[in-house]
This record gives C-alpha cells, sequence and structure tokens, in this order.
C-alpha cells in the first residue's frame, strides 16, 4: 500500500507538473483543425496580382500553417491608394500580400494596414520578396535594407510581417515566421 501510494503521488505530480505547453506552435497547429471545422484563409494582395508560382508557394504555405483542409480565398489586387473594398469577414487568418519590390509607404501601405485594423482585422502581412530577391541577389544588403524597411511599417502600423519568396518559399522557415505572428496577433 505504501509503494502503491507513492507511486500516485509521484504520478500526481508529474502530470501537474508536465512541461509541454499547450502555447506552443506545433500544439496550436494541431488545436486549430478542432476549433470550429476547417481554417479559413483570406489573402488580400495590394497593388499586384500573384502570379500562379506565388498562389501555389501561398497554398503550400496555408496547408502547412492552418492544415491541409484550410480554405484559402485570394481576392482581387486592391488598388494601389485604396483601402475602402477590402472585404473583412470572419475568416480565420487574414493576410495582407505585398510585393517587396514596392518601396513601403507610410501614407499608403501603412494606411491599408491600419484600414484593415481599424475595421477589427489584425492582419498579418505577407511581403513576397521573389522579384525583389531575384533582382538583387549578388547584394544581399540591398534585400536587408527593403526587408527592414517593411519590417517598420509593420511595427509602426502593428502588425507582424511574415517574409518569404512564394515563387520557392522556405516552408520551415514560412511557417515558423507565421506562426509567432499568429500567437503574437
Amino acid at each position: 500500500l505504501v509503494l502503491a501510494l507513492g507511486a500516485r503521488l509521484i504520478e500526481r505530480h508529474r502530470a501537474a507538473n508536465l512541461g509541454l505547453s499547450l502555447e506552443e506552435p506545433y500544439f496550436r497547429r494541431l488545436l486549430r483543425g478542432f476549433q470550429g471545422g476547417a481554417a479559413r484563409v483570406r489573402i488580400v494582395p495590394y497593388s499586384h496580382a500573384p502570379g500562379v508560382a506565388a498562389i501555389a508557394g501561398l497554398e503550400a504555405i496555408t496547408a502547412r500553417v492552418f492544415g491541409g483542409s484550410a480554405a484559402m480565398t485570394v481576392t482581387a489586387p486592391v488598388a494601389y491608394g485604396d483601402d475602402a473594398d477590402v472585404p473583412v469577414g470572419a475568416d480565420t487568418a487574414l493576410v495582407a500580400l505585398f510585393d517587396a519590390s514596392a518601396t513601403p509607404e507610410r501614407e499608403v501601405h501603412g494606411a491599408f494596414l491600419e484600414a484593415l485594423a481599424a475595421r477589427g482585422a489584425i492582419p498579418v502581412a505577407l511581403v513576397d520578396e521573389s522579384a525583389w530577391a531575384a533582382h538583387w541577389a549578388g547584394e544581399p544588403s540591398r534585400i536587408a535594407a527593403r526587408r527592414a524597411a517593411w519590417q517598420r511599417l509593420g511595427d509602426d502600423a502593428g502588425v507582424r510581417m511574415v517574409f518569404t519568396e512564394l515563387a520557392a518559399p522556405d516552408l520551415g522557415r514560412a511557417t515558423a515566421a507565421f506562426e509567432v505572428a499568429l500567437a503574437d496577433g
């Protein structure tokens, strides 16, 4: 009886002090599939239409982050300087999509992100670096400078930024960046 009581106390202690946090990205990703059915993800491109390769990259990232049954919708691109017709619904996630080739402007891109936030949608912004990285492949400092400029814009707007080359995404890095952005958002 003493051994059984001792084993029970040890079991209770270990169960209470289990070192696994359900707030870890892995567990959040697993739990998303059980909360309200398939995830819905709305991609809102700003001032550019993503190509076929970019759409394929978005689908791969969406499947990794939100699960294979996630429903991804890419809306019509929002025109430069416009934010009036952005559809904001009860989607699981709203992702504003920017092209890194565009110079981030506080008055335009920042205003777009702030307008989304004002409507109750706190988006994650994804910056597609495919064209910019291909053009400046020999000059990593140019790529880093553009990324820093977009990051400052996101910080000013209070929006988490994710950077990837959608034409050939590094799924591990993109998934980790989305997990951090979704946890903080």
